[in-house]
């Protein structure tokens, strides 16, 4: 398809306010879908092009987590790999359902996304907590990864949210090392769907790669947010995606 500048004036800058929601409590596709969409991506092409733009965004998020030593590699790897499995099963799966049938998904499952992504005690502070990498630790992460790897695979707006809260409810983690954990599963997932995607030819390029250098500098900002004040940056980004997300479906998708 065709871009025209304004293309990239409208996803551009939604790319970096995405980016510094993906580096610190996820649900950013909540907004660059439905701004992919907008610009006249088809929908298994807007999916596709959000993930890649997200890449960028998350591995400098990564990045930055990383160097502030709040990564688990113990805990990290072996929840790649059940998040890569959903992850490839859920990207496959979305591949035979139709584009019109697609779209009516999106519509849907949009304000259900939300309302998760906005319960205010889903984020917990770190407090003084120290992560047991015990069996309980392991399987109830292992098990986050693979169902919500599926989610992200089929889907994706959302799932890096709900990473951070499950980690944060089910595995127990505090809020800072949840979302930098988070940030492994979910790039590792979105580079899975990613590949399928581009393989299959429904990845828009020059869009997605000019929004992930957008969503770079947004993730750089929103890891260092999230670093230097923990759940209590969480909850404001929280309701202000909500509330972007309403405005957007009140005003039309």
């Amino acid at each position: 398809m065709e871009l025209s500048l304004t293309s990239f004036l409208i996803v551009c800058p939604v790319c970096f306010f995405v980016g510094v929601m993906n580096a610190s409590v996820g649900g950013g596709g909540l907004i660059s879908l439905p701004a992919m969409l907008l610009v006249g991506l088809p929908p298994h092409m807007a999916i596709g092009t959000n993930k890649l733009q997200a890449i960028c965004g998350l591995s400098i998020a990564l990045f930055r987590y990383a160097k502030s030593g709040l990564i688990e590699l113990k805990l990290a790897i072996p929840t790649v790999a059940c998040a890569l499995v959903g992850s490839l099963i859920g990207s496959n799966l979305s591949l035979l359902v139709p584009a019109h049938i697609l779209s009516y998904i999106v519509v849907g499952v949009l304000p259900i996304v939300a309302i998760f992504v906005f319960k205010r005690d889903s984020f917990i502070d770190d407090s003084d907590r120290e992560l047991v990498l015990d069996r309980r630790t392991y399987l109830t992460a292992c098990a986050c990864s693979a169902v919500i790897g599926a989610y992200d695979g089929f889907y994706g707006p959302g799932a890096g949210t709900f990473y951070v809260i499950a980690f944060c409810m089910i595995v127990q983690m505090g809020a800072r090392q949840a979302s930098a954990q988070a940030k492994v599963v979910n790039l590792s997932t979105n580079v899975a769907a990613t590949i399928v995607f581009l393989v299959n030819g429904y990845v828009c390029l020059p869009l997605g790669l000019a929004g992930g250098v957008c969503g770079m500098l947004g993730a750089w900002l929103g890891a260092g947010l999230v670093i230097r004040d923990g759940a209590r940056i969480m909850k404001p980004l929280i309701a202000l995606a909500f509330i972007l997300v309403v405005v957007k479906l009140v005003g039309g998708f």
